[in-house]
């Protein structure tokens, strides 16, 4: 990825939770070279088109964002998306959502195994 990813949730901050910007980014990559982006997209999608591969890919691991980060989807939505926004406490909805997606960030990372 070109772009800089140090936790996993920032995948939705960067709208990979949409299969266009899958698609931008390994386009990117390949440098819009169609059997580079061929070589760079997994086999397991097979498709006898390379663009039929790439569209199969990236809503594969658009989906796989949504589903592991639901919340943080949401609140990107009502981030960036008219449809999304509420007619009322719309800001403090969108803070709520973060302070909750801070905390569980950081309860991730300092769970410790049980013995």
């Amino acid at each position: 990825m070109q772009k800089q990813i140090n936790d996993p949730m920032q995948l939705v901050e960067q709208d990979f939770h949409r299969a266009d910007q899958w698609k931008a980014e390994a386009r990117a990559l390949a440098g819009n070279d169609e059997e580079t982006l061929a070589g760079l997209i997994p086999v397991a999608y097979a498709a006898e088109k390379v663009e039929d591969r790439l569209n199969a890919y990236a809503e594969d691991m658009a989906r796989k964002v949504r589903l592991s980060y639901p919340t943080q989807v949401i609140g990107r939505l009502m981030e960036t998306d008219e449809k999304f926004k509420l007619p009322t406490t719309h800001d403090n909805t969108i803070k709520l959502l973060r302070t909750r997606q801070h905390r569980a960030s950081g309860l991730a990372t300092r769970r410790q195994p049980r013995s």
